[in-house]
Parts: structure tokens; sequence; C-alpha cells
């Protein structure tokens, strides 16, 4: 039966195996960077509660940003995208463009690091990466 090919340890094995001997849950392979994952079992009862300990002590040392600390936040990154849209049409201006040329360029503010990851805490910075026209540079 396709159930018994996709077992890792065959039918008759698995009857004798004690229920607390029995092997571990496998999750899906999935790949994120160019490494293998470490391991694909999925966690014991035991690393669950590890994993929240962690979690209620990071949130004691680092708490969470507030609802009004994000929309400032929020509001910095739209600043800080008119500035540059701003910047970067001066500089296509002085390159030699024409103004409206210079306006329809595009450009991206890509947010990295804890904010892209969501744990971001009221001291953490704001990383971002600026992708723009080939006519702006340093």
């Amino acid at each position: 039966s396709p159930t018994m090919a996709a077992s890792p340890v065959p039918q008759q094995a698995q009857a004798q195996v004690p229920a607390a001997q029995a092997p571990p849950k496998n999750g899906a392979f999935v790949r994120y960077g160019v490494s293998d994952p470490i391991s694909l079992q999925e966690p014991s009862e035991a690393d669950t509660l590890l994993s929240e300990r962690m979690m209620e002590e990071l949130e004691e040392q680092f708490p969470k940003e507030t609802a009004e600390g994000m929309a400032h936040r929020e509001y910095v990154l739209r600043e800080l995208e008119r500035v540059v849209m701003e910047w970067m049409t001066e500089t296509g201006i002085k390159s030699g463009m024409l103004a409206e040329e210079a306006k329809r360029c595009t450009m991206k503010i890509v947010t990295l690091g804890s904010y892209r990851l969501g744990v971001v805490h009221p001291g953490s910075d704001i990383d971002t990466l600026c992708i723009g026209p080939p006519h702006v540079s340093r």
C-alpha cells in the first residue's frame, strides 16, 4: 500500500517498536538559503517547551514595539521613500534627463533585518536597501 512505501520503518518493525521509542516524525524537506536543514525531525515536547521559555525570556528582555511605535516606523519609511524619490529625480535632471523622464524612474525601498522579520523592539533600527535606476549612485 502507499502508506507502507512512504514509511521510513518497515511495517513489521513498526509493530515491534514500543510507543516510547517510536521513530521521530519528520517534516517536509524545505530549503531556505544554500545549506541543507540541520534536521527534518519535528520538535519534541521538550523542544516545544524550551522554545516557549525562550520566547518568554526574549519578550521580557526585548519587549515588542508598541502600535504607536510601529505607526511611527511606517511614517519614517514613507518619508524616506519620499526623500529618496526627490533625490533620485534631482540626480536624473543633473545627469541630463528631462524632468518628466526623471520623475518616471522608479525605485524601491526594501526592509531587512528585525523589521522585515517582524521582531521589532523599541530600541531596534530599520535596516533598508534602496534599489534605484542606473543613473543614481552613491
